[in-house]
């Protein structure tokens, strides 16, 4: 990694996690508006509807409008016992509180890694499946960090591993694919996708949930010394 200028960092699951445990949160939104979904019953139907809304994106083409859609897809699978119009208002408050930093924790590696990083002078970015609201959240948790750049899938246009969202983020960072290491917690979408596109890559397992075989790192702190260590 001797070469590499700017590491790009995955958000949720690499930098950041909800406040609160996701099916929590969709179960006291779905109450306020009527439904009777426990959290068990939203933890199981969030996951598969999570999946299956993935598998509909065959070409990883996307924007602000199908990233709505498909958030509006999930929840209309969650929350069964709800009607259309009672689906949009939950799908609308769920899409405003998850665009609040208040919604969202960094992990306690990020600043210290970050600092660390940036002392090396190195560049730091962002490069999420996420869209527009990531901006806020962001910036309202690492304010004054030393994060160059964000960038959404929504945005760019296509979702990882999409090829065209790593040439994006080379085109936006001036920087060749060696000079870029992917650090993200999805071994497909972070880290073939970055490799498939001649990257760097780095998977992360803050779960230690990949078996002793897969080259990963559970914290950030790795990925520092990792860097020192070739510069």
């Amino acid at each position: 990694m001797q070469h590499v200028r700017c590491v790009v960092f995955d958000a949720v699951g690499t930098l950041i996690h909800s406040a609160e445990p996701v099916e929590k949160t969709y179960a006291s939104v779905g109450r306020r508006f009527g439904s009777t979904i426990d959290q068990l019953t939203v933890r199981r139907r969030f996951k598969s509807a999570f999946r299956e809304a993935l598998k509909s994106q065959h070409d990883l083409k996307t924007s602000e409008e199908d990233e709505h859609r498909f958030w509006a897809d999930v929840v209309a699978s969650v929350f069964t016992d709800t009607d259309h119009k009672t689906q949009t208002s939950i799908l609308n408050e769920l899409w405003q509180h998850f665009a609040t930093p208040s919604a969202w924790r960094l992990y306690d590696d990020v600043v210290p890694t970050w600092n660390s990083i940036h002392e090396l002078g190195i560049g730091i970015a962002i490069g999420s499946n996420f869209d527009s609201r990531l901006h806020a959240v962001m910036s309202g948790l690492t304010a004054g960090s030393h994060v160059a750049t964000v960038f959404d899938s929504a945005s760019v246009g296509f979702r990882k591993p999409a090829r065209e969202f790593f040439l994006q983020l080379e085109r936006s960072l001036h920087l060749e694919p060696k000079q870029l290491l992917m650090v993200g917690d999805n071994p497909l979408a972070d880290v073939q996708g970055a490799i498939d596109s001649d990257w760097n890559a780095q998977l992360i397992d803050r779960a230690e949930h990949t078996s002793q075989a897969t080259r990963s790192v559970t914290s950030l702190s790795q990925i520092f010394d990792m860097l020192a260590g070739s510069h």
